[in-house]
């Protein structure tokens, strides 16, 4: 990114989650990217069951709903038709749809970028001082204008305990998702539950 001075009232960017579950995740990452001056924060729910909901209600740029339904989708574009019959099953393809609805809402609201993270996820934008407003949107407002599209290297935290309680602070281990790296985590996981 090249480094230019930029008007924080004409660049705005949300965040999108899909999640399950992710209470102990979640406020981290919204602290977070709220600091690094998120307008909005769309969160889905899929079927999550541990109080997350209430937790949520306590931000003020949060929207909370559960995740869009297939009687909710209308005038689906050919890409949604195409993926709709694996809806109830693929969490990846309900959080595809789900992002394209906060696309909508955050356009209605008048909001630049949105960006589709995981709950253990966090947007860093390679800069080592401290996070503030301008960290991300500064960076987003140096885009031109003919990108509308943009692919961030992803980083999973791996965490090394259960007891963690900050996970973005308390992980000190990041992952590369690759194919290869992604295939040996998750088979790792399910040989060890």
């Amino acid at each position: 990114f090249r480094e230019i001075k930029v008007d924080m009232s004409s660049v705005r960017f949300a965040i999108s989650y899909t999640v399950k579950d992710e209470s102990r995740m979640l406020p981290a990452a919204i602290d977070y990217h709220i600091a690094a001056g998120c307008s909005r924060i769309y969160v889905f729910l899929d079927g999550t069951s541990d109080g997350s909901e209430v937790l949520l209600s306590t931000y003020p740029l949060v929207v909370a709903r559960n995740s869009i339904t297939r009687d909710e989708i209308v005038d689906a574009p050919q890409w949604m038709t195409n993926i709709l019959c694996a809806r109830e099953t693929d969490l990846d393809v309900r959080k595809q749809i789900n992002t394209y609805y906060a696309a909508k809402s955050a356009a209605l609201e008048g909001i630049d970028w949105l960006i589709s993270l995981d709950a253990d996820e966090l947007i860093w934008m390679g800069s080592d001082g401290p996070i503030n407003h301008d960290s991300i949107a500064g960076k987003l407002g140096g885009v031109p204008d003919n990108i509308d599209q943009l692919l961030l290297p992803n980083l999973d935290s791996v965490p090394t305990s259960a007891e963690c309680q900050n996970p973005f602070l308390d992980c000190v281990y990041f992952m590369n998702r690759f194919f290869a790296t992604e295939f040996i985590w998750r088979y790792s996981r399910a040989l060890l539950i």
